[in-house]
C-alpha cells in the first residue's frame, strides 16, 4: 500500500484568516511604527510562513519541514555574522513564499463556486506577493546599496516595504525611487506582476460568477 505523503489540515479557513491578519501586520502596521527591532519583523514573518502552510488543505510533508527549517534557520542566523548565509536563507524563504502563492491560486482555481473563504485566499495571495517582492527589494538593496533613494537619503527597510506595495499597485508616489538599472528593472517586474495578478483574479472571478448564473 502506498503511503500518503501529505498532511491534511482541517482548519484551513481559520488559518487563512490568521494569514490575512499576520500579512496585514507585516505590510501595514510594522512599517509605520518607529524603532521596531529586526526580530519583530522576523517574528511576524514566521507567523506568515506558519499560517501559509496551515491555510493549504494538503501539503507535502517534505515541503512543510523545509518551510519550518527556513524559519528556524532565519532566526538562528541572527546569532552569527555570516551575511552570505543570511542571504541564502532569504532566497530559500523567497522560493517558499512563491510556492505558497502558486498553491493558493491553484486551490482557488479548482474551486467551483466563489465563496468568502476562496476570496480571502485570493487576497492572501496578493498580500503574500507583496511580502515576497518586499523581501526581494530589501535583499537587492543590501547586495547593492544605493539602488533606491528617498527624500531623506538612503531608505530604511520600512521605506522599501512601503515602496514595494506602492509599486505593486502601480500607484507610484515618487517619494522613494529606484536609481540603478537593476532596481528599475526590478520595479518594472513588480508592477507588471501586480497587474497580471489582479487581471487574472478578476478574470477568474467573473468566469466563475457567469458559470454559476448560467447553471442557475
Amino acid at each position: 500500500m502506498q503511503k500518503d505523503n501529505k498532511l491534511f489540515i482541517i482548519n484551513s479557513g481559520w488559518s487563512a484568516l490568521f494569514l490575512f491578519l499576520s500579512s496585514c501586520v507585516f505590510l501595514f502596521v510594522l512599517p509605520v511604527l518607529q524603532n521596531i527591532p529586526l526580530w519583530g519583523f522576523r517574528l511576524c514573518m514566521s507567523f506568515v510562513l506558519l499560517f501559509s502552510i496551515l491555510s493549504l488543505e494538503k501539503v507535502k510533508k517534505s515541503f512543510v519541514f523545509s518551510g519550518f527549517a527556513a524559519v528556524l534557520l532565519d532566526w538562528f542566523s541572527d546569532l552569527g555574522h555570516d551575511s552570505h548565509f543570511s542571504h541564502y536563507l532569504k532566497i530559500l524563504t523567497f522560493f517558499f513564499v512563491l510556492w505558497t502563492v502558486a498553491s493558493l491560486m491553484l486551490k482557488f482555481l479548482k474551486q467551483k463556486d466563489v465563496e468568502i473563504h476562496s476570496l480571502l485566499e485570493a487576497i492572501n495571495g496578493y498580500l503574500l506577493l507583496g511580502i515576497l517582492f518586499s523581501s526581494i527589494v530589501v535583499l537587492f538593496n543590501n547586495f547593492s546599496p544605493g539602488s533606491f533613494q528617498s527624500a531623506q537619503g538612503h531608505p530604511k527597510n520600512n521605506d522599501l516595504i512601503y515602496y514595494t506595495l506602492i509599486t505593486l499597485t502601480t500607484t507610484g508616489y515618487g517619494d522613494v525611487l529606484p536609481v540603478t538599472p537593476g532596481a528599475k528593472n526590478l520595479s518594472m517586474i513588480i508592477a507588471v506582476c501586480g497587474q497580471i495578478y489582479v487581471a487574472f483574479l478578476v478574470g477568474v472571478l467573473v468566469g466563475k460568477y457567469i458559470k454559476k448564473i448560467t447553471h442557475e
